[in-house]
């Protein structure tokens, strides 16, 4: 395996699309299959998210991306580790995107990848990078994390960098 993976968080494939003033964004973490997809309509929650899920690689799809938004991304994902930056043109749907880059790239078959799992913006509070830093959450994990495995860490870790903002699945952990 990679060194540049970290086994207690994610390390994720993202691939980002701007068709028609909406933005898709689709997440794909190869080392568990985890394949979420999302979109918004609104620049910034774009970029909060894209802060919020640190990928290893990002990919840009669509040619209708607001002026300055793509060095704005790019600046987000350079605050916290080096970001590789694609881009691609002709696509619609950032999950297609996701899917022909790994078939192109890695080959073979994408068997072990299911359907990529829907998921809203809007239910998982965003903490912007500056906070993060405040409240020290890497600090905060290393000190609650006493998971046996690394999918508890990840998992952890999320519930840590995206706390949910429904109070029924807030009261289930």
């Amino acid at each position: 395996e990679d060194d540049s993976l970290r086994p207690s968080s994610n390390n994720y494939l993202v691939a980002l699309v701007a068709h028609a003033k909406q933005f898709g964004l689709s997440a794909l973490d190869l080392s568990t299959g985890e394949f979420l997809e999302t979109s918004t309509s609104q620049p910034q929650s774009l970029l909060d998210e894209v802060s919020k899920l640190v990928p290893s690689e990002i990919l840009i799809g669509g040619d209708h991306w607001p002026q300055g938004l793509l060095e704005q991304l790019e600046q987000v994902a350079n605050q916290t580790k080096s970001c590789r930056f694609e881009s691609f043109v002709g696509i619609k749907k950032a999950s297609d995107l996701i899917l022909d880059y790994i078939a192109e790239t890695q080959g073979g078959s994408l068997s072990f990848v299911a359907d990529p799992k829907p998921y809203s913006i809007d239910s998982e509070l965003i903490i912007d990078a500056v906070s993060r830093e405040h409240l020290d959450l890497p600090g905060l994990f290393q000190l609650l994390n006493k998971t046996c495995t690394a999918m508890g860490a990840r998992q952890l870790n999320r519930w840590l960098t995206a706390p949910s903002t429904h109070l029924a699945e807030i009261e289930a952990r």
